[in-house]
């Protein structure tokens, strides 16, 4: 099941967890910050500590087994006066043993990492270890989704090698990391890392990871081949990282057909539904919603297939139920956000401000480098209304893509806010007006469909 009640898609009764926080469990990492925290004071109390006389205290254990212990005491056992190179010695034992316990830190921090921040430990899958052999529209069809991923099932394929799953599927220009909680570390593992493959096929727990991201390509749904290692079939969890998000979705995974009636949600699967309206939607969201309905999500050509693009159009958009994998047309553009931030910066104090930007790129053949960017205007006499200007990248430096002083004003909006060269116009530029090119019209619509929303 899937909550659609907001912009993110998840699971219902999805547990917002990190790595290794499941239920009462303690969060690692905790401990050895601290540790270290605690041995660079008494490193530094050591180096930068005044020197006393002989006669005093000085701080540090005469007696060298003492500084392995790595107890510190406040006097030396005996009273008897320390001579230079001994208490040399003893301050270069507490700095060795210091070194030692901070390393043993670090290695108890890298222990952890995954629980930190796995995206920066997980090893990558890209594009150009993809299975392209496999029939992503199959695959797609019979999945078992969670977000822009849909495994291909969960049969066992091999009984010796104890192998559940074969494929996973993200969607293009989107990546997912997986991990396992560490509670279940010891009961499964994944391979979907080329580096954990065996050539006999024969595989036990320790043979896989903990965790790994897929990173698809561009242009088009990527297929993974790998898989899950498990000793037994079980309902395990599994803790997803959509895109960027810090905040994991964690799913029950079905291994060998298990029944999973309680725990975390089991993955969701296509079943014949109306087509759902994705207008005003992020594509992440349009695609899975799409896909759940037994339908097939398809971006017109050319325009953004990022994650956050914005659908704008659709078609078939009625409500209608359609036949098992009927292609539903999706026209989409990207946030303008860099582009908007500098346009604000020239509104400071003007009582204007900018909203919803929009970028959409045009498809007619003699202005294949255009981009247009729409915004909603909040303030002034044109409150509420859509302003519109054209990027054109030949015009300006390859690192100045997003400068607005040498944009277009193509509405009267655009123009009556100063922004942009006002002397060209569509006719000097070989096209009859604004409102015939594509993109000028795709972005304004962008805008007015996020208003909905």
């Amino acid at each position: 099941m899937v909550d659609r009640d907001d912009d993110r898609v998840r699971p219902i009764d999805v547990v917002s967890v990190r790595p290794g926080e499941a239920g009462g469990e303690r969060r690692a990492g905790a401990l050895p910050i601290g540790l270290v925290g605690v041995l660079v004071g008494l490193a530094l109390g050591v180096l930068l500590g005044p020197r006393q006389s002989s006669e005093g205290t000085s701080g540090l254990p005469a007696d060298p087994t003492t500084a392995r212990s790595g107890t510190v005491n406040a006097a030396p056992p005996t009273t008897a006066a320390a001579g230079p190179d001994e208490t040399a010695r003893s301050r270069e034992l507490v700095i060795d043993e210091l070194e030692v316990e901070l390393a043993r830190a670090q290695e108890r921090l890298l222990e952890v990492g995954l629980q930190v921040d796995p995206a920066a430990y997980a090893p990558v899958a890209g594009c150009d270890q993809s299975a392209t052999f496999a029939d992503e529209t199959a695959l797609l069809a019979q999945g078992r989704f969670v977000g822009p991923l849909a495994f291909s099932g969960f049969e066992e394929v091999s009984p010796e090698a104890g192998v559940y799953g074969r494929f996973a599927v993200v969607e293009s220009s989107d990546a997912i990391t997986l991990v396992v909680p560490e509670s279940e570390r010891a009961r499964y593992s994944l391979i979907w890392d080329p580096a954990t493959w065996r050539k006999d096929a024969r595989y036990v727990v320790a043979d896989g990871g903990p965790a790994v991201t897929l990173r698809a390509c561009e242009l088009e749904p990527t297929t993974f081949a790998g898989g899950i290692v498990a000793g037994a079939r079980y309902c395990a969890p599994l803790d997803v990282y959509v895109g960027d998000d810090p905040s994991p979705r964690r799913v029950a995974l079905p291994l060998g057909g298990a029944d999973c009636p309680d725990g975390p949600p089991a993955l969701a699967t296509p079943a014949r539904a109306p087509t759902p309206d994705m207008v005003g939607r992020p594509l992440r969201r349009a695609r899975l919603e799409i896909r759940l309905a037994a339908l097939s999500p398809v971006v017109h050509p050319g325009d953004p297939v990022g994650p956050d693009s914005l659908v704008w159009a659709q078609e078939p958009n009625d409500g209608a139920t359609y036949p098992n994998g009927t292609a539903v047309g999706l026209r989409t553009c990207r946030p303008a956000g860099e582009v908007l931030a500098t346009y604000r910066g020239r509104l400071n104090g003007t009582g204007v401000d900018l909203s919803r930007g929009w970028m959409a790129p045009s498809h007619d053949e003699q202005l294949e480098s255009w981009y247009f960017v729409s915004a909603l205007v909040i303030g002034s006499a044109s409150d509420r209304q859509v302003a519109t200007w054209a990027l054109p990248p030949w015009a300006l430096p390859a690192d100045a893509l997003n400068t607005p002083s040498l944009s277009f004003p193509v509405n009267d909006v655009a123009r009556g806010l100063g922004f942009g060269d006002s002397r060209f116009r569509p006719e000097s530029l070989g096209v009859s007006g604004y409102a015939d090119i594509d993109a000028a019209v795709a972005s304004q619509q962008c805008v007015t469909a996020s208003r909905t929303r």
